[in-house]
């Protein structure tokens, strides 16, 4: 009882964006629901999987995938409190998280995650082509990111060097579009543009709408081989 009554000191003396369920039926104080933003994406299979969630915030997501039996979580954020918050939470679980305050661009592994996470993130990052980009060669088996998508209706350019005709995507179809951002100037994409920066060998799908922006799947296609 001692060790809730801290907990609940500690969680109630921090200020919270995930609410995140703990096992001991605390929860964090936050507006954007893990449980519900997880419910959205659907079933993930994490058993014994390697798992990068970019942009951890309070660590939410990876204690989600720690739940349901991922066998390595790490979880990168710049911002120092939450990454303190992320450890301490993950201490409350009495479980083991890989958790470091770094940018994601900063951030060099020797290896592939089979599954990556990055929710609400993309869409405040500037360089938008660079950070899909860094997923792409991080990326093993399936990525799950939550971005502002661009939704053409129908568009017109006169410029010669246009995205007509390449790699096939029509320039209806291959927008960015600026917006203003407290970050300054950030890009949403097509999720055709998405599927060229992946290229042939993922799929990119969209599943619906997340908590804040649009999901998409990103998976890589099955040899046949």
């Amino acid at each position: 009882m001692r060790r809730v009554n801290s907990q609940l000191k500690y969680l109630s003396s921090q200020s919270w964006y995930q609410r995140i369920n703990l096992t001991n039926g605390l929860i964090t104080d936050g507006k954007i629901s893990v449980s519900k933003r997880m419910e959205k994406i659907g079933k993930i299979d994490f058993f014994n999987k390697t798992v990068l969630d970019i942009g951890c915030n309070s660590g939410g997501n990876t204690l989600w995938a720690k739940k349901f039996g991922a066998r390595k979580v790490v979880g990168i954020d710049k911002n120092e409190i939450r990454i303190s918050q992320a450890k301490k939470l993950a201490s409350f679980e009495n479980t083991k998280i890989d958790y470091r305050c770094l940018d994601i661009f900063e951030y060099n592994p020797k290896h592939k995650f089979d599954i990556i996470m990055c929710f609400a993130v993309i869409t405040e990052i500037q360089d938008l082509v660079g950070v899909l980009i860094k997923i792409k060669n991080l990326l093993g088996e399936q990525a799950y990111l939550e971005l502002n998508l661009a939704k053409p209706k129908f568009y017109f350019s006169t410029s010669r060097t246009w995205l007509k005709g390449f790699n096939g995507i029509r320039r209806t179809r291959a927008i960015t579009e600026i917006y203003q951002h407290k970050v300054g100037l950030t890009l949403s994409p097509s999720i055709e543009l998405v599927q060229l920066i992946f290229g042939a060998d993922f799929v990119v799908e969209k599943i619906g709408k997340g908590e804040r922006y649009d999901l998409i799947k990103v998976f890589k296609k099955i040899s046949e081989d």
